[in-house]
């Protein structure tokens, strides 16, 4: 789970905390692009946090990039960090990869709506009770693949057009591991859900950035192109090594 300073709430923290799945098979990762991590993470003594002390502006991509090297684990989960999950989340995402390789796995994400908003009540019943499906190619909201996949992918676009709260980066994840030859599923049963703050599904305010993106992922769909521009580039904890493509200028 990633952030830049911004989460209002880290149901994520607390959901994935509580899972029936065995602790000892899994770990917490919580990613800070700045250098002071939410206060409530105190709370939960099985979460890492890795603060990258950055001073620029956010860019999720190096927080994402950050946590897969950081990993140990052959299978990752990338949620939202502010949702909420069944205790018996990871036991089927584990079950669901244990059949397949090459799976990439989404979940549709139920956004709450704002009429139903209260402080008072965050409970798992009644968010999931006053949620509904906003759209079904979330592909922020949730994402498990193997490790290695992500790796061999270059992980996250670190490019600078991807930056701030405004991008497509899962989409253009998606997209590079589609054209890898995997399969991708939308679990057709298990779901994640949202509960509503200010901006929930709302639209970037940089859509000249966002359109951009789009036409960056558009041509590496036709061209089946699989790796970041700038990624991971670096050896990982697994083994793997990904050269970055060589960069021209970003301005043209």
């Amino acid at each position: 789970m990633v952030d830049g300073g911004f989460r209002e709430n880290i149901f994520g923290a607390e959901y994935f905390s509580n899972q029936t799945f065995p602790e000892k098979e899994y770990e917490i990762i919580w990613v800070e692009y700045y250098d002071r991590a939410n206060r409530f993470l105190d709370q939960y003594h099985r979460i890492k946090v890795v603060e990258l002390k950055k001073k620029d502006v956010y860019h999720s991509s190096y927080c994402f990039n950050a946590g897969i090297k950081e990993a140990r684990g052959e299978v990752l989960v990338i949620p939202d960090a502010d949702v909420l999950v069944e205790r018996d989340f990871l036991s089927n995402v584990y079950e669901e990869h244990s059949k397949h390789h090459d799976l990439v796995m989404y979940f549709y994400r139920y956004c709450q709506e704002e009429e139903f908003f209260k402080n008072s009540d965050f409970s798992f019943e009644y968010i999931k009770r006053t949620s509904r499906i906003r759209g079904s190619d979330n592909y922020g909201g949730c994402l498990s693949v193997r490790k290695k996949w992500l790796v061999k992918i270059g992980g996250y676009e670190q490019h600078r057009e991807f930056a701030t709260g405004n991008h497509a980066n899962g989409r253009d994840v998606y997209t590079r591991l589609k054209n890898l030859g995997l399969c991708v599923k939308w679990h057709p049963e298990r779901y994640i859900y949202h509960p509503w703050h200010p901006g929930t599904g709302g639209v970037g305010a940089n859509r000249k950035r966002v359109k951009w993106q789009q036409e960056i992922i558009k041509y590496r769909s036709v061209q089946l192109m699989t790796s970041a521009f700038e990624g991971l580039g670096v050896a990982s904890t697994s083994g793997y090594k990904i050269p970055l493509a060589p960069l021209g200028d970003p301005d043209q």
